[in-house]
């Protein structure tokens, strides 16, 4: 049995833990800041700097790993899920750079990527994790840990580590869609879709201890409702409609008493649970040296359901060798053998074709046939009888025509509400029609002068629009105050006549 250290670059912090076997046996937490070192530089002064560091942190602590498995945070790798067709492999790489390529900002040869898939026999379809990262970090965290005299044998996202530590305890259920949520380093969010690793998404709120003071627990946990709710929708879009039963909340803070009420307005069983708790060992005192216990344990639990690993993963080459194009000489045995082949499959074709041309002109014959024929009304009728009826039939399909053309389409005035809606605001209830826009909704800011401000800027939205409101110049608000649990919120009416 081997030594290994995990090392997670955090935020603002380098983790380290050495262990053997499942059993942990060095803990280090850098802070670069502390010795005037950036470490998100790539200028080649600090990445010495860096280096130095890291180098005497190892001697001083006495670490004698020589393999190293290195965490790079949520915020450096993008996360892409999404649905392909099922084909041979040696398509697939192709097909999957093709439809990477819609929803990337970078281009697709400055990344290095790796990805898992499974086929959905249900649908049909292969469903592809895609994760990435920019060449230029790797090679830099790599240039780092080899100059430091450690091998690296894996290169994973930051939030495996947390997932691989909460399978060791068995707390992750493989037949439920469980979603996992860590609220202090990487602020992430991964779900696991009965026993595969489908979606990861980076949050932007945390349980920070200055956070909680500034706002308070329930504003805070307001915030995070709304963060987690906006994120399962995201992912229930992206997945067809797919419903996650359990959300674990992870911190290794003390967690706002109130969180596990948030079930209710989630719609999701949630365990709040303190690292501690799941890390098994007093030397792990916080998430981030969790996070990097767990990628030291990579081969102590590998994750069939997660396997991600961008060391091994792939960077788009494209060939521009040319083939030089060489002309064999052909014997005449060749051409006749040629000449022959090609004869004996025009007759095939030929043949081929008999039995289908007397299916299409039995069937034509049947056709004919079964034609409607004439009523004896019309039959009967003059022509100015006939003009008469097809007038009729035109007025009709005129005014058809109208009902098609003067229909109100709602869809551009929805999306364009949307766009519009501020943050700290919600709708409860729209009514469209020709004469009359009524929308009814609430706010939540936490102060009555600046909940009736935002309300006013969104009717000034509104009025700004011509579009939205068509003709509809008359617009009147009114507003009242109400409380979800132990928070007021102030609910508004909006009328457009």
């Amino acid at each position: 049995m081997r030594r290994i250290v995990g090392i997670y670059f955090g935020i603002d912090k380098i983790n380290i833990v050495e262990s053997l076997g499942r059993r942990v046996l060095k803990t280090v937490v850098i802070s670069p800041s502390q010795e005037n070192v950036n470490l998100e530089s790539s200028d080649v002064n600090e990445q010495i700097r860096v280096v130095a560091l890291l180098q005497k942190t190892l001697r001083d602590n006495k670490i004698e790993a020589k393999e190293a498995v290195i965490g790079i945070s949520l915020k450096d790798i993008i996360v892409r899920f999404f649905e392909l067709p099922i084909m041979p492999k040696k398509e697939f790489i192709n097909a999957l750079l093709f439809e990477v390529k819609r929803y990337l900002p970078f281009k697709i040869e400055e990344l290095v990527f790796d990805f898992q898939a499974r086929v959905n026999k249900a649908k049909k379809r292969a469903e592809v994790l895609f994760c990435a990262t920019k060449k230029e970090h790797i090679d830099k965290y790599l240039a780092i840990i080899k100059e430091v005299g450690l091998k690296v044998s894996a290169v994973e996202p930051a939030i495996l580590g947390i997932t691989r530590l909460l399978s060791m305890q068995k707390t992750i259920d493989l037949k439920t869609a469980t979603a996992i949520v860590e609220l202090n380093q990487e602020r992430g969010l991964v779900i696991i879709d009965r026993g595969w690793a489908c979606f990861a998404h980076e949050l932007k709120v945390s349980l920070d201890t200055k956070e909680q003071d500034v706002d308070g627990d329930s504003v805070l946990l307001l915030k995070l409702a709304n963060e987690i709710r906006l994120t399962l929708d995201y992912y229930r879009r992206q997945s067809s409609g797919k419903h996650v039963d359990n959300l674990i909340i992870l911190s290794d803070k003390d967690l706002p008493s109130g969180i596990v009420e948030l079930d209710k307005e989630l719609d999701v069983h949630i365990k709040a649970i303190k690292i501690q708790d799941v890390a098994g060992s007093i030397y792990i005192s916080d998430l981030g040296l969790a996070i990097a216990f767990g990628l030291s344990q990579k081969d102590q639990i590998p994750l069939s359901y997660f396997k991600i690993n961008l060391l091994s993963g792939k960077v788009p080459v494209i060939s521009t060798e040319r083939r030089p194009f060489v002309v064999k000489p052909v014997s005449n045995s060749q051409i006749v053998s040629y000449l022959f082949i090609g004869a004996l499959i025009i007759l095939l074709a030929y043949l081929v074709k008999i039995p289908e041309q007397k299916h299409l002109k039995d069937t034509l014959s049947m056709a004919v046939s079964k034609q409607p024929k004439l009523s004896a009304r019309l039959n009967a009728m003059s022509l100015d009888e006939l003009k008469s009826v097809e007038a009729k039939y035109k007025n009709t399909i005129l005014k058809l025509n109208d009902l098609y053309k003067t229909r109100l389409y709602l869809t551009p005035r929805l999306d364009k509400i949307v766009r519009i809606l501020p943050q700290g605001m919600w709708l409860t209830n729209l009514s469209i029609n020709k004469d009359n826009v009524s929308i009814k909704g609430s706010v939540y800011l936490g102060d009555d002068t600046q909940e009736i401000n935002l309300i006013n800027e969104f009717i000034a939205s509104i009025k700004k629009d011509k579009k939205l409101l068509l003709n509809l110049n008359n617009v009147d608000f009114s507003t009242e105050r109400s409380s979800i649990g132990k928070i007021n919120i102030r609910n508004f009416n909006i009328e457009c006549k």
